[in-house]
């Protein structure tokens, strides 16, 4: 039986990944893995019942060598469900440069 599933997710910078996911999105730090020059390179964040780990690019291509690219490219969207999804929206777009605006897709959900 399945209990649950959590994304593994390759990033440039975990420590920039995880101030994002504190400051704006409330998430909480649950265990860090530092590499030898005392930075971090893996982190398990954590919200109620949500969790989420992030990776940095080259520890995770060391690991699992199939995903070697020269830069980390996006393959994965988060849906996020939100109580108040226009008041995090807000916060989101006054702290960080977003790719795409709100729009409305072809199945009538505002994205």
């Amino acid at each position: 039986m399945i209990k649950s599933i959590t994304a593994n997710l390759m990033v440039e910078n975990v420590e920039e990944t995880i101030k994002f996911y504190e400051d704006i999105l409330g998430f909480s730090t649950f265990e860090t893995v530092k590499n030898e020059d005392n930075i971090i390179e893996f982190v398990i964040l954590m919200k109620d019942n949500l969790m989420l780990m992030f990776q940095e690019r080259k520890n995770f291509i060391k690991e699992t060598p199939i995903l070697d690219t020269d830069k980390t490219k996006p393959s994965i969207s988060l849906y996020i469900i939100a109580d108040d999804f226009d008041e995090l929206y807000k916060k989101i777009k006054s702290k960080i440069k977003l790719y795409k605006d709100l729009h409305k897709t072809f199945y009538e959900s505002t994205e």
